[in-house]
């Protein structure tokens, strides 16, 4: 990388504070201490420190903290004198960062951004926050001259990016911490306000969250799961966009990449399903156009609002359909209904929502085809089931049809009873559930997603089950059925393959409400 060094100005006489405002205590640490330890966290090669007023105390910090610094001895004329003392000693530096010593929130990928933009561009680099410039600024060392022949005075290098429009580049930071610097006593408590409500990231990410939820309208959640070179976001890095692709909340990268997941976000949401894109800074050609450095790969994950379903539901069933609901992530709009029983409630639910979201509403086996013909005649209802595995899924099936008061037995490894349903049995097997055993008219649900899935379908259907539905992929349905043909194993009527109702399900619980509907409607009178 090219080399650069931080000149950190601490000379300044604090006029409208009153007192030393370097010398101020935040989280038992001095200000220019808090400052010094960001830039030493950052990939700066060399840390210059500038001293003048209070001498003594500033450089006793400096020294403690290890790094080199100098004295301004015309400090009381202003910024501008400490800028040049410090340009003065970085002859065999390619570029220099301004930096502030009263940024109390400064962060060190600030720096490490303006750097990486710094190895492209050798000119100027300024960052910005929602469009507004900010400190501090990375200036190369064509312009080291200039600094040097210009008046001193109490200002720093506006004029630079007065005169040099063309020559600067701007890049989105993603952080307000390079517009707040603590100038007066309100600065001071604003500062301290804010530290003082500082939450961890993962509850002021959950506190967005909820924000954005609130608006009820669809989003995007991007999450940095890859990063290949040089790039200002890392791994783990994320943000919120909201339905027109502007960022809500978090980081990303720069604006360059910024813009690209918002455009792809949209996309998402359009398209309804998550995807992971790759954002390549390095190619400007085939890339996005610019030479920021580095890719990335980044998993966008639409997130839309409650779906609005109508259902016609007698009172005396409205509290568990709306229980249901919350596990959907429905918002259920009652009317009125005589004479309807549990089970239609269920079926309706199921058609409704496959309506709302344009799926056909029938078997997934008939939708999805498998090499297999099935009859779609209905076949007498039993009332134990023996469900598989232990998932989400699983659980979810335990909790379906516990609400018909079947006798409903989970099946799974390292099993644990709270949670399921206190009228549901939990019983520990070893990895390859072998060990079960099959009786006729049983209702058996296979949701182990393990190799075994072939010879626990196939051992059901030889027990003569009643109903044999396995959750999963239609790779993982043909993979079943040819392990059958293979052992010359009958396909018989009730082996529903994949298991469930098309209705788009999104969810354990909607899926769990597919492959119960599925079972009503083939058992039904």
């Amino acid at each position: 990388m090219k080399k650069i060094a931080c000149i950190i100005l601490a000379a300044g006489k604090s006029s409208r504070m009153g007192r030393n405002k370097l010398l101020i205590e935040l989280e038992n640490q001095t200000l220019l201490e808090r400052t010094i330890e960001t830039v030493k966290s950052s990939t700066v090669e060399k840390l210059l420190g500038i001293s003048g007023n209070d001498r003594a105390e500033i450089e006793d910090l400096f020294q403690k903290s290890d790094i080199a610094f100098i004295h301004n001895e015309d400090f009381e004329v202003g910024m501008h004198s400490s800028i040049k003392c410090g340009v003065e000693q970085l002859v065999d530096y390619d570029g220099v960062i301004i930096c502030l010593g009263d940024q109390p929130f400064l962060n060190e990928t600030v720096l490490n951004q303006l750097h990486e933009c710094f190895e492209k561009n050798s000119d100027i680099i300024v960052p910005t926050y929602n469009g507004k410039r900010g400190n501090p600024v990375l200036i190369g060392r064509d312009y080291f001259s200039e600094i040097q022949n210009e008046p001193d005075g109490d200002y720093g290098c506006a004029y630079l990016l007065k005169r040099h429009q063309k020559q600067i580049k701007m890049i989105e930071v993603g952080d307000d911490g390079i517009h707040m610097d603590m100038d007066s006593p309100k600065h001071l408590k604003k500062v301290l306000e804010r530290i003082e409500s500082f939450e961890d990231p993962f509850a002021t990410y959950t506190k967005c969250l909820q924000e954005i939820r609130q608006r009820g309208e669809p989003f995007v959640l991007a999450t940095v799961i890859e990063v290949i070179g040089s790039s200002s976001a890392k791994v783990g890095s994320r943000a919120i966009f909201d339905k027109s692709g502007k960022n809500f909340y978090g980081w990303i990268g720069g604006g360059c990449a910024e813009r690209f997941v918002g455009e792809e976000s949209v996309t998402s949401l359009n398209e309804r399903k998550g995807r992971i894109i790759l954002a390549d800074l390095e190619d400007e050609v085939f890339g996005l156009g610019v030479d920021c450095g580095g890719k990335m790969r980044i998993f966008l994950d639409p997130v839309f609002p409650l779906e609005n379903i109508s259902l016609s539901v007698p009172i005396n069933y409205r509290r568990t359909v709306q229980s249901l609901a919350s596990f959907y992530g429905w918002n259920v709009n009652f009317s009125e209904a005589k004479d309807s029983s549990f089970e239609d409630v269920i079926l309706q639910m199921a058609c409704g929502i496959a309506k709302n979201r344009g799926a056909k509403g029938e078997p997934l086996r008939i939708v999805k085809p498998v090499p297999a013909t099935f009859s779609e005649e209905k076949f007498s209802r039993s009332s134990r089931v023996k469900i598989i595995g232990r998932t989400r899924i699983t659980e979810a099936l335990a909790r379906h049809f516990s609400l018909f008061n079947m006798d409903v037995n989970v099946f799974g490894t390292n099993i644990e009873e709270n949670d399921y349903p206190s009228e549901v049995t939990c019983v520990k097997v070893k990895d390859s559930y072998q060990s079960i055993d099959f009786e006729a008219n049983d209702i058996v649900l296979v949701a182990s997603h393990t190799s075994g899935d072939s010879r626990i379908v196939a051992k059901a259907l030889r027990a003569g089950a009643n109903y044999v539905g396995m959750i999963g992929s239609l790779k993982r349905s043909h993979e079943v059925l040819t392990y059958l043909e293979k052992i010359d194993q009958r396909v018989s009527e009730p082996l529903f393959i994949p298991a469930g109702l098309d209705i788009d399900a999104q969810n354990p619980d909607e899926i769990a409400l597919s492959v119960l509907a599925e079972y009503l409607y083939f058992t039904s009178k």
